[in-house]
């Protein structure tokens, strides 16, 4: 529709009033799929719950009781990284330190990624909780599944744009894996981020990046 939108406008019509009455009812059209849009979002709301967060900090708790009851070694055991469970939660905040965002981001350009995140909300890709202002990725396939593609699409639309440090991969992944409480594993790979190359230009067209 912003296609034809746009042709409508381009084109030269015998009088204004054939142009300004083609606008009118793509104008239309283009409200009442917004209008489903946000219906849509309003009575799925509940099935897109981020649970995970909640399950997690509950047992982090349990764990915290744990620790207090039982006396913790002082010489700990390294980690192997090809821990099986750690390919499964990748981002465990008691493994993996805390990724600040001047670790990652070029100059200036966190201010300027901070513009698109409102929008990401706005879009309702991005769910902010009111109470403690985390942000959980809400996006999901028809299948009620994350929808983790459109969110490596957009990380690769920042990359594209020069909003990242060189060679900051690993950091990048943990640090919006943490920041939208969701796992982003090896879909963030390089060779698979560059089959998305040109999708951001065209999911996210009207993003000001």
């Amino acid at each position: 529709m912003l296609k034809d939108k746009e042709d409508i406008k381009n084109f030269s019509y015998p009088t204004n009033l054939e142009k300004e009455m083609l606008l009118k009812e793509n104008q239309q059209e283009s409200n009442q799929l917004k209008s489903q849009k946000a219906e849509y979002f309003i009575t799925g709301a509940w099935i897109r719950e981020n649970y995970y967060s909640k399950i997690n900090k509950l047992s982090c708790y349990f764990f915290s009781i744990i620790n207090s009851t039982f006396p913790v070694e002082k010489e700990k055991k390294e980690v192997p990284r090809n821990n099986p469970i750690l390919k499964e939660t990748e981002f465990i905040s008691e493994i993996l330190p805390e990724i600040e965002p001047g670790m990652i981001f070029r100059t200036r350009m966190f201010e300027k990624f901070l513009a698109l995140e409102r929008k990401l909300v706005t879009d309702t890709y991005l769910k902010q909780e009111n109470l403690n202002k985390e942000l959980n990725w809400i996006s999901t396939h028809e299948n009620r599944k994350p929808d983790i593609k459109r969110l490596v699409i957009f990380l690769t639309g920042l990359i594209s744009n020069n909003y990242f440090l060189p060679n900051k991969d690993p950091k990048i992944k943990t640090f919006f894996e943490s920041r939208y409480h969701i796992t982003i594993g090896q879909n963030f790979e390089r060779k698979r981020r560059e089959l998305l190359l040109m999708e951001y230009k065209v999911v996210f067209h009207d993003y000001p990046f």
